[in-house]
């Protein structure tokens, strides 16, 4: 909905020829992440709050342009049904047009207004942020939404806004040729899987894998 990014809990960790994604997972599991990438690079990029600031704007324009189309169609389609409406019953037919201008105009006020305050929000942070050339992090509970600033790495719901890198990607390679890949495993942390946890990790070969890249 905003354009191409997608949003991390953190920044991945080099750990030999993998990245690592660690996270707790569900009570009672431990979930792992490991991106395997070509040269040590990322095929992605961390988005700035400049950026994501600018993308949010727009965002927020295009849906207050979709909130006043709806409108206009919500409204289209109410004076339709009052014209049927009112061959049976014109006092009932009046009463749900009104009713119904009532309610479009109730809810395309309300989303105007929350959508030029966020305007207002992102506006705010283009003149005001000295540090607009850092990674964007957001509080993923507010979401786009009620968006209202960014948040630091520490915060509870710190989530960072990253996009495609399109330097990192080959376009000579056939699309069968993998140019990175994603490990995930999840296990149980009951002491009676201790042993196959160590066995798993012991067996994982990283640098084979990463050696498949590009092939």
């Amino acid at each position: 909905m905003t354009d191409g990014f997608a949003l991390v809990k953190s920044p991945p960790v080099k750990e030999g020829a993998a990245w690592n994604w660690n996270k707790v997972g569900r009570t009672g599991t431990q979930e792992y992440f490991w991106l395997i990438a070509q040269d040590d690079q990322l095929p992605f990029s961390y988005i700035s709050k400049k950026e994501f600031a600018e993308r949010l704007k727009a965002y927020y324009q295009k849906k207050i342009k979709e909130a006043e189309a709806n409108y206009t169609t919500n409204m289209k389609s109410a004076e339709e049904a009052y014209e049927n409406l009112k061959k049976f019953n014109a006092a009932e037919a009046t009463k749900f047009k009104e009713q119904s201008a009532v309610e479009y105009k109730r809810m395309l006020e309300l989303e105007k207004k929350q959508y030029t305050k966020n305007i207002t929000v992102v506006d705010n942070i283009l003149k005001t942020d000295k540090a607009l050339s850092e990674p964007a992090i957001i509080d993923n509970n507010k979401g786009y939404f009620e968006f209202e600033g960014f948040v630091e790495a520490s915060h509870i719901y710190s989530r960072y806004a990253i996009k495609p890198n399109p330097a990192y990607f080959n376009p000579k390679l056939p699309k069968s040729s993998p140019q990175f890949m994603v490990l995930y495993y999840r296990v149980d942390t009951d002491p009676i899987f201790k042993v196959a946890r160590e066995e798993f990790f012991k067996a994982l070969d990283f640098a084979s894998l990463k050696a498949m890249l590009g092939k």
